[in-house]
């Protein structure tokens, strides 16, 4: 096969994958692939079997204290009310895991709202004051100082579709109330897929990237925003221009490093490939960090800190069971902390709320989809100690 013709094959394959997931959901079959350790993306994205797959060299990162790295024990799992499309935040002062949003099966309604109690299991249903319903598909971040929740854009059943919005919520679980109010719209408009985390040293809100919601996304935004939180009126500020911003993309995850005090960004799509890069955000640009991530983060809740190991832990999705370390300094460093030891059979899911909880030492899983079954809910619930 000449050059053209291979190019040409190789358009058409992507052009194929793209449409097949479109139309017929992820596969969760084993494929092996070998990339090249330099390859920053991966463009082949449906026939990944796990977000994992570049040679990972010996690791020698270290637990802050010198000590080895944590390794994830035995989960105990219960099950869980599903959503799809679920938001969700993790209140440490009730201990309760507030379900914010969501689909029952990807229809075209949405659920109501419930907080599940972390260390009974039980769910309680909330009532929601202020608007109809919560949006599917939204991003949403806990602010511990006020006690609430902002959730930014997400979806909104139209005529059995799904139109993404601008709004940008403020939710206070009050009893079994949730009062919700508008904060000021999101300034790019609607959009699907941003990155969110809290800048604690500048008590605001950042976001970027995103999409206007077409599938695949034809129009990505690449500025990144500030809204203050302490604020009686809070608006939107640019951060930083779209030439100091990473490429516009979606889905990324984004969480906030204690130790070297700054905003971090990973992974995410740009528009039907992977994106295996990492930036962090020093003042006001973002700097791309040097190494190629072995592992993309999966869960959809951001990337949740582990004080004691000095780094981001995250799932990978896609049916491995895989836990992993992502430490960012000058370059990207990672290390496979281990796979989740589940006692009920159950293979994993894509894509679930993950959360520290600093009481227990330990991780908190909530729903995704279910690897195994393209198209349904994982409802379950789990909890994962950490054993140091």
């Amino acid at each position: 096969m000449d050059r053209d013709a291979l190019n040409a094959f190789r358009v058409g394959a992507l052009a194929a994958i793209a449409l097949c997931t479109l139309a017929c959901g992820a596969r969760t079959d084993l494929e092996p692939l070998t990339l090249d350790a330099n390859t920053a993306m991966d463009s082949v994205s449906d026939r990944v079997p796990v977000d994992r797959v570049l040679p990972r060299p010996d690791v020698s990162l270290r637990s802050c204290d010198g000590s080895p790295l944590p390794r994830p024990g035995s989960v105990q799992s219960a099950r869980s009310t599903g959503r799809w499309g679920v938001t969700a935040v993790f209140d440490p002062a009730t201990r309760r895991i507030l379900v914010l949003g969501g689909s029952p099966s990807g229809g075209t309604r949405a659920s109501s709202p419930f907080a599940l109690e972390v260390d009974t299991g039980r769910s309680v249903p909330l009532r929601l004051d202020g608007v109809g319903m919560l949006p599917i598909g939204a991003v949403a971040v806990w602010d511990e100082r006020r006690s609430r929740a902002v959730v930014v854009a997400g979806r909104y059943p139209d005529g059995g579709f799904f139109e993404p919005s601008a709004t940008v919520l403020d939710v206070r679980i009050q009893g079994d109330t949730a009062r919700v109010s508008r904060l000021a719209d999101y300034p790019a408009g609607a959009v699907d897929g941003v990155a969110i985390a809290i800048d604690p040293e500048r008590d605001a809100l950042v976001a970027t990237g995103g999409s206007n919601g077409s599938v695949p996304a034809t129009t990505a935004f690449g500025a990144t925003w500030s809204l203050s939180l302490a604020a009686a009126s809070p608006s939107w500020e640019r951060r930083a221009s779209e030439a100091q911003s990473p490429p516009a993309g979606t889905r990324r995850q984004m969480g906030w490093d204690p130790t070297r005090r700054q905003l971090v960004l990973a992974g995410g799509w740009m528009g039907v490939t992977r994106d295996r890069r990492a930036w962090a955000l020093e003042g006001d640009r973002w700097r791309e960090v040097a190494g190629t991530l072995d592992a993309i983060p999966d869960d959809t809740t951001g990337l949740v800190w582990d004080p004691r190991a000095c780094g981001f832990v995250m799932t990978v999705g896609r049916c491995s069971a895989e836990l992993w370390l992502l430490r960012v300094g000058v370059r990207a460093e990672m290390a496979l902390l281990g796979r989740l030891q589940r006692s009920m059979g159950f293979a994993g899911a894509d894509g679930p709320a993950l959360f520290r909880d600093d009481r227990n030492d330990g991780l908190l899983l909530l729903g995704g989809e279910n690897c195994q079954m393209s198209g349904f809910v994982a409802e379950v619930f789990e909890r994962v100690p950490i054993v140091r």
